[in-house]
């Protein structure tokens, strides 16, 4: 099992941010794994943590084990799934998902 946190309860995280957090889970994860904002969120009720809209998509299953490198030397990493193609460019620092 594999947890991943996105810092500060991602006050201030919007748009490229939640879309950055989202395809480096997705790029990462394995066969059990969440997403979410640890103990942040965990409150009375009257505090509204910012929640990506990504997180509410169906992107279905990895159709590779792992990501990998578009090409030697490019910096650009990939992994597919049934319902996406996810990326990351290393020198950009910043993911991207495209829907299918």
């Amino acid at each position: 099992m594999q947890a991943y946190f996105m810092q500060g309860g991602g006050q201030g995280a919007g748009g490229q941010c939640f879309t950055d957090y989202t395809a480096e889970f997705m790029l990462t994860r394995g066969p059990y794994a969440i997403l979410g904002y640890s103990w942040a969120g965990c409150t009375d009720g009257q505090e509204a943590w910012p929640r990506a809209a990504e997180w509410d998509e169906d992107f279905g299953e990895p159709t590779d084990e792992h990501c990998a490198e578009t090409g030697a030397g490019t910096g650009v990493f990939a992994r597919a799934w049934t319902g996406a193609d996810v990326t990351w460019d290393c020198a950009a620092g910043h993911g991207t998902i495209a829907r299918k």
